[in-house]
């Protein structure tokens, strides 16, 4: 009967052992999902950090973009008062060389008037 009982004692040690080693080797393959998963976390911190960089370097080319078009149109304001003011100018200056070159007509005019008089 103690030999029955060692026979038990025997079987339920070895069940148990078993059942540890399939622990053991589950507690490993977690260890190494665990680690792979750390891994990928790891990577995908450093892809997030990558995008992050490249995030804020297109909100400063944009921030920088946006001060230029500001500047650029400031300028092109700035050159069609220049323009509207020339163009003005222009206009006056055209009545009158257009005066002056009806004055011009008046004056030969009178001159031939003046000349078929004395002749």
């Amino acid at each position: 009967q103690l030999e029955e009982k060692l026979s038990t004692a025997q079987r339920l040690v070895h069940g148990h052992a078993e059942a540890l080693d399939r622990r053991d080797e589950e507690m490993a393959r977690f260890k190494g999902e665990y680690e792979n998963k750390e891994a990928e976390i790891l990577q995908l911190k450093e892809a997030v950090k990558l995008r992050n960089q490249e995030v804020a370097a297109a909100a400063q080319d944009l921030a920088n973009m946006t001060r230029e078009n500001q500047t650029v149109n400031a300028t092109c304001q700035t050159l069609r008062v220049e323009r509207d003011r020339i163009r003005a100018q222009l206009g006056e200056t055209m009545a009158r060389a257009a005066r002056l070159d009806g004055l011009l007509e008046s004056a030969k005019l009178e001159k031939a008037d003046v000349l078929n008089v004395y002749r």
